[in-house]
Formats: C-alpha cells, structure tokens, sequence
C-alpha cells in the first residue's frame, strides 16, 4: 500500500511539474483591431465597432495555433447588442439550454440547417460560439465552409467570419485549429501596457 502511495504522489509531482514549466514557458500574441463605424442590427440595434487588443495563448504547434482570422471588436452594452450581433455571426444564447444554439434568418435555416454545426468556446476568460455551415448552392467542387464566430469579454465582443476549406475536400485539422486558436483567447479589452511603456 505504501508503495502505490509513493507511486501516486510521484504521479501528482510529474503532473505539477509539467503544468508548471508549460505555464511559465508559454508565449502570448496579440492582435489589434481598429475601430469603424457602427453596425445596425435588429429593431435599429446599434454596435459600435471599437479598437480593442485581443491576447491569445500562442505557440508554434496543432495545441496552440497562432489566431490569423480576421476580426472585428464590438462594444456591447446590453442583452440587445449582444443579441443582436450573436444573430449576425449565426448563434444565440439559449438560457433555457444554457448553451449557445444555431441561429438562422428567415428561410436560411431550412437551407444550411443540415450542413451546419455549432461550437461552444469557453474557457473562464471569454464566452462564446463558433458555427460551421457549408454552401449549398453553385458548383459543388467550389463550394466552401463558412466559419463565423462571436467571443464575449465583459462589455467587448470580438466576431468574425472566414472560410475555413472546401466542401469537397475536408480538412478537420483545419477546423480543429481554428477552434484551438478561439479557445485559447484569454483577453479582449483596452490595449496592454507593454513591458517598455
């Protein structure tokens, strides 16, 4: 019994001292947006779209892939503007499944409802989504993958949309480090102070 202590305890120090010398050894980007001008939403909703930094966790490998998509900070200052620009990128929050959920206009969904997919991000720091949904018109061997994504941050927002491969040839690897570059988002806000200011 003795020996399968020691043994566990030696489990435990391993997998500290690698969660420690992987914390200390890890890089940060960040990446700025611009400002512009507002963006009208539902029911005359505006959002103004504001320059914000964004700081992701970064490191030259598939676990944490640098963040290359284009983006664009909104400030968000109630339910409505967050509402509003979550429908714009394809989700909204659904209290009642406390999950966020697909979301289409007017006929979309009966259209993009089968090749679409919805993606939770959180990890304590941000909250957010990000839908896939293919393009279901024109000539198949063109047709692409739509990416849209919404990450929240106290009263900022940071959204975006890209396409993320071809519907004729699948690339999961593309996906999966698309949604590893979103989760590993640890701030949305004013710009940094650097370690020269």
């Amino acid at each position: 019994m003795k020996a399968i202590s020691v043994y566990i305890c030696s489990l435990v120090l391993v997998f500290s001292n690698f969660w420690i010398n992987n914390a200390a050894s890890a890089q940060f980007g960040e990446t700025h947006t611009s400002g512009g001008d507002a963006v009208e939403v539902d029911d005359g909703v505006s959002i103004p779209v504001v320059p914000c930094t964004v700081r992701y966790v970064q490191a030259h490998s598939v676990h944490h892939p640098d963040l290359t998509m284009p983006i664009t900070c909104y400030l968000i200052t109630s339910d409505s503007q967050r509402d509003g620009i979550s429908k714009v990128f394809g989700g909204i929050y659904d209290h009642t499944k406390m999950r966020w959920v697909p979301h289409y206009f007017d006929d979309d969904a009966s259209l993009l409802a089968a090749g679409s997919a919805i993606y939770q991000i959180s990890n304590g720091k941000i909250n957010g989504f990000a839908r896939t949904a293919n393009e279901v018109t024109g000539d198949y061997y063109k047709r692409v993958k739509f990416f849209d994504f919404c990450l929240f941050s106290s009263d900022k927002a940071i959204c975006g949309h890209s396409e993320i491969m071809k519907v004729s040839d699948p690339k999961p690897n593309e996906l999966s480090r698309a949604l590893k570059a979103l989760r590993g988002v640890i701030y949305i806000g004013p710009k940094l102070p650097s370690s020269t200011d």
